[in-house]
């Protein structure tokens, strides 16, 4: 998961990745106002944009909460690509689970699904790793 962070006018994104044993890692980067892709559409940086960075467990329960929220929120089944040049919201989250593997990026349009996936991430992350989905353009 890539999402912003909530400190108003940033540029800076937070990027979490996190293992099916609940190990994780986050990395606040400075995106120096643009989002990069590589060739595979998937969020890049460079080291040297990197400003902080740290790792974590989550818990069973904390993992199993996640899995719920990502079921609940039907992820699987989102569009890919809700893209467009209005709003702040910002989220790009890619997941490989039970054999499936699915992308979503989300820049400028409101999407509920997707917030609720960020807040329920933002809820099990440990004290001093911060989500942010901002206000997004609702169609």
């Amino acid at each position: 998961m890539d999402v912003g962070r909530p400190e108003t006018g940033s540029a800076t994104n937070i990027n979490i990745r996190i293992n099916a044993q609940g190990e994780g890692r986050f990395e606040y980067y400075d995106t120096g106002g643009v989002i990069q892709y590589d060739l595979n559409d998937v969020i890049t940086y460079k080291a040297d944009q990197v400003l902080d960075s740290g790792k974590f467990k989550l818990s069973n329960a904390e993992l199993n909460e996640l899995w719920e929220a990502i079921n609940d929120y039907r992820f699987f089944e989102l569009t890919d690509d809700y893209r467009m040049a209005l709003g702040s919201s910002y989220a790009f989250i890619l997941l490989e689970a039970d054999g499936r593997r699915h992308m979503v990026d989300n820049i400028g349009m409101e999407v509920p699904e997707i917030r609720e996936l960020v807040e329920a991430t933002d809820a099990i992350m440990p004290e001093g790793v911060d989500l942010y989905y901002g206000k997004g353009f609702v169609p």
